[in-house]
């Protein structure tokens, strides 16, 4: 990197707003903490106040929180005066009380006791408590559709039906196969009339070692459709290299496991049963949820749903697990949490904390928001030009520049977002961190209407600070919420929106042709066809026989927009921009209703050309 080059990055964050009133604080030594904060049905947060003359010390607790798959990444504090929030926020330190344990502890000395009234504002940036789970954007309808297509037992693309006791569950072989490499070997094979003593790894094979490693590297991300045919060839070689590497660790599977024929199929399963003795059946449905979805029902800390993770080689789900049953030394952390409150004028004989308030509180967590961190590192040289910060949704929306002081009455860093009625969104708030002078996050001011073609926030910035080299970072915290139903960030795993997709690009278990006038695209697979779209659901769904179904498109489509067409439908996100206009003409050709609202967005047309004009002006 040339000290003459800014640098600039971006990515969603997950930020939880929590507020904790305290009321008539009194002047006495004293610790006030609240109850248990509730956040997705888990008391799983505590905040606290150490209010003692000498050094108060606001403290924030995170408990257990692995065991819903997550983790605080940071944390962040203000004291609300108004309801528009906090106009400077401080960063909380993570007291990193021990990695191996349940809890985390982030603490702050406040400036001075705290007395009678005061309303502290929390901003807890939580992240996914592994690698290959993270916050990503998707269309929460390809779940619900997936998932709904197997527990729906009349669908007649079933073929897999799990035998629990005394209650039955459905699935697809091609979904099952394209998540878990043990699955793909079984329902390669054709059942035998008798129950088999069949053969699965149960250790990660080199190569899902080498993938794991893998995802966690941003090449990984490239979207399979981009590659060229020599990269699907290395592809199915290392898939081949996967089959052979299985044949040499087979064991023998368990008797409480069975792959069987199915002599009497339901209607609509196919051939395969799978029988499950002594296990749970709620565990092999969230173990399923999370196959098809990449999310979860329950805590995580369920011994019966790692050994089916490890058995069938799911690597996040496996890490999930582990992270939520980790065992560690409470005493010991308990220790460490005494020693990071301790105060030198302690004597140990503090009472009981304060409870306040009272009542149960609970996080209520907005899907629709989300907060898209930029980073801009950049020279001094460089500042003065508008600098595109990372793309959000594939598109340049935000820009940052600096304003020196003979150009204002004072030093100021700009930050404008453009187009924004283009991707069905609103900036709520844009908090600035000057990271390389400062922990202090500044609430930027807004300077133009809500309604206006480009949004302009501005805050005041020391410029005598900056380096002439690349050394001055600046971050912006945007709080964007979204007006497309069904459409926001959530933290998943995120082979799940791989792993499919792949599986229709390398074709496995695939059973329908995709076809732009006489020019075959690719394979897909019916069951995701006809879950994500009602026309082709009424083309498909009752189709018979045991060839592979015909989908023909009409030929003045292009071959790359069908394949992105297509790939919204296995993973619920774009990957190029969604304003190509014969995008939308596919998705409302086949009702695939997500999709067209945020092509219809990104299709609507410029604003009143005085009124953009105007913007531009006043950003000069």
């Amino acid at each position: 990197m040339t000290s003459g080059t800014s640098v600039k990055s971006g990515s969603p964050k997950m930020i939880l707003p929590y507020e904790w009133i305290l009321k008539n604080v009194e002047e006495e030594d004293e610790t006030i903490a609240s109850k248990m904060i509730l956040f997705r049905g888990e008391r799983v947060f505590r905040v606290g106040l150490k209010n003692h003359v000498e050094s108060p010390i606001l403290f924030f607790m995170a408990v257990d929180l692995n065991k819903i798959g997550m983790k605080v990444e940071g944390i962040t504090y203000g004291i609300q005066e108004s309801d528009d929030g906090p106009a400077t926020l401080r960063e909380m330190k993570n007291e990193n009380i021990g990695s191996e344990g349940s809890l985390q502890l982030f603490t702050i000395e406040l400036d001075k006791k705290i007395t009678g009234n005061c309303r502290f504002a929390f901003r807890i940036c939580v992240e996914g408590s592994v690698p290959g789970y993270i916050y990503q954007l998707s269309d929460r309808l390809v779940k619900d559709q997936l998932w709904a297509a197997a527990t729906v037992k009349s669908q007649n693309s079933v073929d897999v039906e799990f035998l629990l006791n005394k209650k039955k569950l459905f699935a697809h072989k091609a979904i099952l196969a394209a998540r878990s490499p043990v699955f793909a070997a079984a329902l390669a094979e054709e059942p035998s009339e008798k129950p088999q003593n069949q053969l699965f790894p149960l250790q990660n094979s080199e190569f899902e070692e080498e993938e794991l490693q893998d995802r966690e590297k941003p090449q990984y991300r490239e979207k399979p459709w981009r590659r060229n045919n020599e990269e699907l060839k290395k592809k199915k070689k290392e898939i081949r290299r996967r089959t052979e590497q299985l044949s040499d660790l087979m064991v023998p599977l368990p008797s409480s496991v069975q792959l069987i024929s199915n002599n009497n199929p339901v209607k609509g399963a196919g051939a395969h049963q799978i029988r499950m003795d002594g296990v749970n059946p709620s565990t092999v449905e969230q173990f399923l949820h999370f196959i098809y979805t990449g999310e979860f029902t329950s805590t995580l800390d369920n011994e019966e749903l790692l050994k089916l993770a490890e058995y069938y080689q799911l690597t996040t789900l496996i890490r999930l697990c582990k992270t939520a049953l980790k065992k560690s030394d409470d005493a010991l952390q308990m220790v460490s949490i005494v020693k990071s409150l301790h105060n030198e004028c302690d004597d140990g004989t503090s009472p009981s904390p304060k409870i306040s308030p009272e009542k149960d509180t609970e996080i209520l967590f907005d899907r629709t928001a989300s907060t898209f961190r930029c980073v801009w590192r950049f020279p001094m040289e460089e500042s003065a030009r508008p600098n595109a910060m990372a793309n959000y949704q594939n598109e340049r929306l935000f820009f940052a520049y600096v304003i020196p002081r003979p150009m204002s009455d004072e030093d100021s860093i700009h930050f404008s977002c453009a187009k924004l009625r283009n991707f069905g969104v609103k900036v709520e708030d844009i908090y600035m961190n000057q990271r390389s002078h400062t922990s202090e996050w500044i609430k930027m001011k807004s300077t133009r209407q809500p309604s206006n073609a480009v949004l302009l926030f501005t805050a005041p910035t020391p410029t005598d600070s900056f380096h002439d080299e690349c050394k001055n970072e600046v971050v912006f915290d945007t709080r964007i919420v979204g007006t497309i139903g069904n459409y926001y960030y959530e933290i998943m795993d995120y082979g799940w929106m791989e792993d499919i997709w792949i599986a229709a690009i390398n074709k496995q278990f695939t059973d329908v042709e995709i076809f732009v006038g006489t020019v075959k695209v690719m394979e897909a697979h019916r069951v995701v066809l006809v879950a994500r779209s009602p026309v082709l659901n009424a083309s498909l769904g009752m189709t018979g026989g045991t060839g592979k179904h015909v989908v023909t498109i009409d030929e003045e489509f292009d071959v790359d927009v069908v394949k992105l067409f297509l790939q919204f439908l296995y993973t619920g996100s774009l990957a190029a921009s969604a304003s190509h206009q014969q995008l939308l003409t596919l998705a409302t050709m086949y009702e695939v209703e997500t999709l067209k609202n945020v092509c219809q967005y990104a299709n609507r047309p410029p604003k009143d050309v005085e009124d953009l004009t105007n913007s531009l002006l006043e950003l000069v």
